[in-house]
């Protein structure tokens, strides 16, 4: 049991580690030496137990003159990214913010 909650302890740090520097799962493995396949099982694991790394790590916004949204970029954590073009409702960029947040 101890082995087991060690190996756990370790992926999360990993996972912690790719959080913070916005690795990819395939960077990550190159990195740590532990095989994608293993990372991709851990990250199942982690997500469905609610331990798992945040599901974004960035959310810009570009502002037109007036300061509403025209532009949104998101950087998910395993290294997407998605890019919209506005004019964007800033009701529905808040909501998409809010369920961003809540993923986490």
């Amino acid at each position: 049991m101890a082995r087991r909650e060690e190996r756990r302890a370790e992926m999360e740090r990993w996972f912690a580690l790719r959080v913070r520097e916005g690795l990819t799962l395939r960077q990550l493995s190159r990195r740590s030496g532990i095989p994608f396949g293993t990372l991709t099982s851990w990250s199942r694991k982690l997500e469905e137990d609610g331990d798992h790394a945040p599901a974004f790590v960035e959310l810009r916004v570009a502002e037109d003159p007036a300061g509403s949204p025209e532009a949104v970029t998101i950087r998910f954590a395993a290294g997407h990214e998605m890019h919209l073009q506005g004019p964007i409702d800033a009701e529905v960029l808040a909501r998409l913010a809010g369920l961003l947040v809540a993923r986490c």
